[in-house]
């Protein structure tokens, strides 16, 4: 199916943050954050009931943000979605469970289950067949899945992967455009490369986690550093000067935001929306030890995904 996009000035916007981690979704500019008691918190945009979080969501693992459309993970393995439904992105399947990580684009939402299959709800569909997966992302009208043998799959309206794109740990889907994570802690980047967004800054090394946005890039180094690349617009890739001691990171379509190691939340990019003003009381934080390299609980949209051995964040950006 062909998608329309939405004029850049029409759309929505929004950001998630999920799990005690960042996650985010390119086409949204509303933050939802999921923390340690299980309860999800949304702010920002709510033209399609977005951030209307449903009655009686408890024990939510997980966050992630669609174009109009959320989902939360719980901790029984089950999917929550809610929002524009369109393309049915939000009638999550009879009987889904053994959920580990989630991710949700412009007109889909993904699952990733505990014995490496994917599912998918809404447009477009998911390969049949895949399976050994670790990670999705959702992008705007394309999705990625990384397998266990660190090759990465496409499909959608960005089907083809660049042979670079072996050994990695770690994916992040954008608008036409995606990133993967390799295991020596460099990117590759492929797809729309409108805003040079696809043109990764040389030299750019020592990388733990990544997010894509809907024009922009973020990198997060082992230093506790970022750096940003691609449309910077809205301020979205002006990283704040000092920002340090990071510990991950998450995209939104015209914002970032950065989770510190004190807890502490830095936004940046457009605020139409106040999705870059953070939220009060939202501090102390802690993103949870990845289980494993590219582990996600996403979206997103994803989010940031961590190398093997780190703090892990999840979020979309697509």
């Amino acid at each position: 199916m062909n998608l329309q996009r939405t004029p850049r000035a029409q759309r929505p916007r929004r950001s998630i943050l999920g799990g005690l981690s960042l996650a985010f979704l390119f086409a949204q500019q509303t933050a939802t954050l999921c923390h340690a008691g299980g309860a999800v918190v949304a702010w920002g945009d709510n033209s399609a009931l977005q951030t209307q979080i449903p009655a009686g969501l408890t024990n939510a693992l997980a966050v992630a943000a669609g174009f109009l459309h959320s989902a939360a993970l719980k901790s029984d393995g089950t999917v929550v979605s809610w929002g524009y439904n369109f393309f049915g992105q939000t009638n999550t399947p009879p009987g889904l469970a053994n959920v580990i990580a989630i991710a949700a684009g412009y007109s889909q939402t993904l699952a990733l289950k505990s014995d490496g299959s994917v599912t998918g709800w809404g447009s477009p569909s998911v390969p049949v067949g895949l399976n050994n997966v670790t990670s999705i992302a959702a992008g705007w009208d394309h999705a990625l899945a990384l397998k266990s043998n660190g090759t990465v799959i496409a499909w959608g309206t960005q089907s083809i992967v660049p042979v670079a794109a072996t050994n990695a740990i770690a994916i992040a889907a954008g608008n036409g455009h995606s990133l993967a994570l390799r295991l020596d802690g460099t990117v590759v980047a492929w797809g729309d490369n409108a805003y040079n967004k696809t043109n990764v800054p040389a030299g750019l090394n020592n990388v733990v986690a990544i997010a894509a946005g809907e024009d922009h890039n973020l990198a997060l180094k082992g230093d506790g550093t970022v750096v940003a690349w691609g449309g910077n617009y809205a301020g979205q890739a002006t990283i704040p000067v000092g920002l340090s001691n990071v510990v991950g990171i998450a995209a939104g379509a015209l914002h970032s935001i950065a989770l510190k190691a004190d807890g502490t939340l830095v936004a940046w990019g457009d605020n139409t929306h106040n999705q870059s003003t953070i939220q009060p009381g939202l501090a102390g934080y802690r993103p949870p030890l990845a289980h494993r390299a590219g582990a996600h609980r996403e979206s997103p949209s994803y989010l940031a995904r961590p190398r093997r051995g780190n703090l892990r964040t999840a979020a979309h950006t697509s």
